[in-house]
């Protein structure tokens, strides 16, 4: 079939036309849709780089508070003997009592194992009289009458413990779980130097090694007599350790 001059022009169109769309379907739509995923993807990683940069600020510091927490370990386990193998820690216990002149015999200690500190807690408890409860009835605003007025104390007491125990249980430490061995001895020596020896384990290096139980008796001197200051009797003796924590830096 021979085409005109304007059937050319019109096929010509349409080629083009089809051209243009192949094109736009085929490569260009496919070019905007990756620009626009990288550009998600750029605006994701912006936000990350934000966040992270945040961290950075804020643990810009992170070595110097590493420095003081360990500081403040370190501080704190100072007070406490280390852990050691058994017999180490005999032989401290030896040395103690040898700088007091105190014999000791049959010396044992437990494996190292582990005790439950509980912390210390004191309760008051208000006792409630007649009289109180009287003043209280007087100190009520007017207009109230006595069944008001008990029931109002009673649940204002009533939420007042509820309260109060809430708060202690909030604020209250817990219980901790420590390292222990436990040494027993029997011992003889001067009254006064077994006095002494007690005494300085509050103001020794390590202050963790206390007394759990003493038992003592005054010895017969060489006539059959008591004597005034020697003595015999046997020590119970808890040694708390803690195992040292190592420099960070090292």
């Amino acid at each position: 079939m021979k085409l005109n001059y304007r059937d050319k022009v019109m096929l010509t169109v349409v080629i083009v036309i089809l051209v243009w769309v192949a094109g736009v379907m085929l490569f260009i739509k496919p070019a905007i849709d990756d620009v626009k995923d990288a550009q998600t993807k750029l605006d994701e990683a912006k936000v990350t780089l934000s966040d992270l940069q945040d961290r950075i600020d804020e643990d810009k510091d992170l070595d110097a508070r590493i420095e003081e927490a360990y500081n403040q370990v370190v501080q704190i386990s100072n007070d406490f003997y280390t852990y050691q193998q058994t017999q180490e820690a005999t032989k401290v216990v030896d040395t103690l009592l040898g700088e007091d002149n105190i014999k000791n015999s049959n010396m044992s200690i437990s494996e190292y194992s582990t005790v439950d500190i509980e912390p210390y807690a004191f309760a008051t408890s208000i006792a409630n009289t007649e009289i109180d409860d009287i003043v209280d009835e007087y100190d009520k605003i007017g207009g109230e009458t006595e069944e008001d007025a008990e029931g109002e104390n009673a649940e204002a007491n009533a939420n007042a413990a509820d309260a109060s125990t809430a708060q202690d249980q909030a604020a209250a430490p817990q219980k901790q779980v420590i390292g222990n061995y436990t040494i027993s001895f029997d011992f003889e020596g001067e009254l006064e130097d077994v006095k002494t020896f007690c005494d300085k384990l509050k103001s020794n290096e390590f202050k963790t090694l206390l007394v759990n139980e003493l038992s003592l008796k005054f010895d017969e001197d060489g006539s059959g007599n008591l004597s005034d200051s020697k003595v015999k009797g046997s020590m119970n003796l808890n040694m708390y350790v803690l195992k040292k924590l190592q420099d960070p830096n090292v």
